[in-house]
Formats: structure tokens, sequence, C-alpha cells
């Protein structure tokens, strides 16, 4: 699991003054979990390190702009495609729409939801 969450990292960048969580579930080769939880735990750490981002820029900022670009590619995730059922990609989906309209309130929600101190 460890080594696919490091792999996982080289396709996900962070932005700037993020750093990856060093053994983000388990901390060794010898942990046991299922194939594809190391790389949905790295695109939650990615997702929530953007969804900081967004909600810290101000708002119609270039700033905002650049991370809801990145965020909208997490419709290129493993979680996304394979990990989610309809319901949650209709809420990723909304969430980014209303995003797109000025309204950060879906983002705001995921982010207090879903980001633990170390994801963030």
């Amino acid at each position: 699991m460890l080594k696919e969450y490091q792999e996982a990292q080289a396709a996900l960048p962070l932005p700037s003054g993020s750093s990856w969580p060093a053994g983000a579930f388990g901390s060794s080769d010898n942990d046991t979990f299922g194939k594809g939880v190391g790389q949905e735990q790295a695109e939650m750490v990615w997702e929530c390190a953007w969804e900081g981002v967004y909600l810290a820029a101000p708002a119609g900022s270039a700033a905002r702009g650049s991370a809801l670009t990145e965020l909208d590619k997490v419709k290129q995730t493993f979680t996304y495609r394979s990990g989610f059922d309809d319901a949650s990609r209709a809420y990723k989906d909304a969430n980014l729409s209303k995003a797109s309209l000025g309204d950060p309130s879906g983002i705001k929600n995921d982010y207090t939801a879903n980001c633990a101190e170390g994801n963030k």
C-alpha cells in the first residue's frame, strides 16, 4: 500500500507549500490493504490540499481559479472513476459546478467533512 501511495504522488502535483504526509494509513509494505487504497489515499491528500488553497484564496482571484482548475481533475482520478458510486460522483460534480459559478459552499462542506488534519 505504501508503495502504491508513493507512486501515485508522482501524478498528483500538490500546491506550492504543501507536502505529502509520510506513511498515510500504513507505515510499510507489510501492512495489508486492498488494491487501490494507496492510490485513493494519495488522491484524497491531493484533493484536500487543493480544496484548502481554493478556500483560502480570495473570490475571483487567479489563485482560486487555478485551484478550481486543479480540482476539476478529480474527474480523472481512480477514486472518482472506480471508487465512487453514482451519488458520490454527482456530489463532486455539483460541488465543482457551484464553485465554477462562484459558490464555494460545496467545496467548503467537502473540505470540512473529509479533510482530516493530515490531509490538509
